[in-house]
């Protein structure tokens, strides 16, 4: 995956030239999706959102090697017919809120990345906001999200 990573890395316009800046990449199990200077401009489009995703904050250290420095964002989706809408735990929604499930689970994270990432949140790769998690929910519980 590294090797992945860092010719995806090349591809950025303006090219990443400054150690430990923020590199985002959106993953979904062991395949990366995209890799962007900002995390709206994540290819979101291509994400299977009926399997678990997530999006990570990297960066080229001063070795000129690609290293994950944390996860910030993940989404639990389930076809459970139960769990009907969606909570949400971010740093701009507080823990397990329920949001319903208008949209679509990347649109949320979406939303609240452009947030914390407008606000400058992600400009310090080693103090990193908490993730924000989605996951599918039955509305009448305020049951965590199972990792798969």
């Amino acid at each position: 995956m590294d090797a992945q990573v860092m010719s995806l890395i090349r591809e950025i316009e303006p090219p990443i030239d400054r150690p430990y800046e923020a590199v985002f990449l959106l993953v979904q199990g062991d395949t990366v999706l995209g890799v962007c200077d900002q995390p709206t401009k994540l290819p979101f489009g291509v994400v299977d959102l009926t399997k678990p995703w997530k999006v990570l904050v990297g960066a080229i250290n001063e070795f000129k090697e690609p290293e994950v420095m944390g996860v910030i964002a993940e989404a639990f989706p389930s076809d459970d017919e139960k769990k009907s809408c969606w909570r949400i735990t971010s740093p701009i929604d507080g823990e397990c809120r329920l949001i319903g499930s208008a949209g679509t689970m990347a649109g949320v994270i979406h939303n609240r990345l452009g947030v914390l990432h407008g606000n400058g949140c992600y400009e310090d790769v080693v103090a990193l906001p908490p993730r924000i998690v989605v996951w599918a929910a039955d509305p009448w519980s305020g049951e965590k999200p199972v990792k798969k």
